[in-house]
């Protein structure tokens, strides 16, 4: 038996676009944000390994009504074989565990459905599906997993539209909580 080694000298090459005309980078009603990032590790670079990450991330947020906000966020990633296992993609989504699906690529799909009740005080509603791509035997995993839960915001500050507030999420395996400050998909 032979332990497999995984060199920690990752030093990589990246390029980052991105696009936010949101009316507010704490907790948007209206606008889009589109994210795309691409990173290469090569001998040239500093790193020991070859390998490549991509992510692409968008959310779009629309008021329908003064009342109403309804937020629809999508987001893929992936990873060239070869990389090591602590830089594949995972599920980032309310209810699910960090790093609970892992695979070498990545595709989620989530909503949310704000309503303000009054001037400062919102419940919210959110509920999303995502599932892992893997070549690897170990890692295959065919199933889409869903997450969703409510929770409450409370505005904190007008003049930037920061609300914060608390979720309550249930995912396949557990119950969570999360205390949110801005909107949890600002990252």
């Amino acid at each position: 038996f032979e332990a497999e080694e995984f060199d920690d000298n990752l030093g990589t090459l990246g390029l980052y676009g991105e696009w936010d005309n949101r009316n507010s980078i704490f907790t948007p009603d209206e606008g889009f944000r589109i994210k795309a990032t691409a990173n290469i590790a090569r001998s040239f670079t500093g790193s020991d390994s070859d390998l490549e990450r991509y992510e692409l991330f968008t959310t779009v947020f629309l008021q329908p009504t003064t009342w109403w906000v309804c937020g629809l966020k999508a987001e893929g990633m992936a990873v060239s074989n070869g990389s090591p296992f602590y830089y594949y993609p995972f599920l980032i989504m309310r209810g699910i565990p960090m790093m609970r699906y892992q695979g070498q690529a990545t595709l989620l799909f989530e909503t949310e459905q704000r309503f303000d009740v009054t001037r400062r005080w919102s419940v919210v509603g959110f509920i999303g599906t995502g599932r892992t791509f893997s070549d690897q035997e170990f890692m295959k995993d065919d199933n889409w997993h869903t997450a969703g839960g409510v929770g409450f915001r409370y505005l904190v500050a007008r003049l930037f539209r920061l609300r914060m507030g608390v979720d309550i999420a249930a995912g396949p395996d557990q119950f969570a909580y999360y205390i949110v400050f801005g909107h949890y998909w600002n990252r």
